[in-house]
């Protein structure tokens, strides 16, 4: 017998919690929840086999909601790995106030926002300390993933779950089959 599930992928808030998709229509949810490898990060659903990929959607304004993780890359020449992180701190600090956390990666300046509104303004920025930056989203931190096993959406076709589930956040649905390999005869 053939088992089906609905993979839900989701772009969340900060702190997306299984309860999101549960507070909906749908009461018999099950979740599998998995903590980011990044400090200070929430909670994002994921499948057993890691076979799910974050659908990011075509524009931001679409989906509502301001990323919390942002990339900071520097346009001209050269990276941020030879600047001080005290001239980086004390710089951000002077633009937007404190954040919640700034670690340098391969990419740019991974920064951690506090609030909206922080994040807001971070993303307008152009210029830090004589340096020409833009600033993006962090293009997988912004994204939850997630099964949901419930019967009553067997029925139902990728379509219709997305439409009805897009004010939850949710930007990609498909069907992933498993066969009951303990089931007798």
């Amino acid at each position: 017998s053939l088992a089906s599930k609905t993979s839900l992928a989701s772009r969340g808030e900060t702190g997306l919690r299984t309860d999101r998709v549960a507070g909906s229509a749908l009461d018999e949810l099950q979740h599998t929840v998995e903590s980011s490898g990044v400090s200070g990060a929430a909670p994002r659903m994921t499948t057993a086999k890691q076979s799910v990929k974050a659908t990011i959607p075509h524009s931001q304004e679409k989906a509502g909601i301001v990323p919390r993780f942002l990339v900071i890359k520097r346009i001209d020449e050269g990276n941020f790995d030879k600047v001080s992180p005290f001239v980086i701190s004390k710089s951000l600090f002077g633009l937007i106030g404190n954040l919640k956390s700034i670690k340098k990666s391969k990419e740019g300046l991974l920064v951690e926002t506090v609030s909206e509104a922080q994040a807001r303004r971070l993303l307008q920025v152009k210029q830090i300390n004589n340096f020409n930056v833009i600033v993006e989203a962090h293009r997988c931190l912004n994204y939850s993933k997630g099964v949901v096993s419930c019967s009553d959406l067997l029925n139902c076709s990728i379509e219709e779950i997305l439409n009805e589930m897009e004010t939850e956040g949710v930007i990609n649905v498909r069907r992933i089959k498993k066969e009951d390999k303990w089931r007798a005869c």
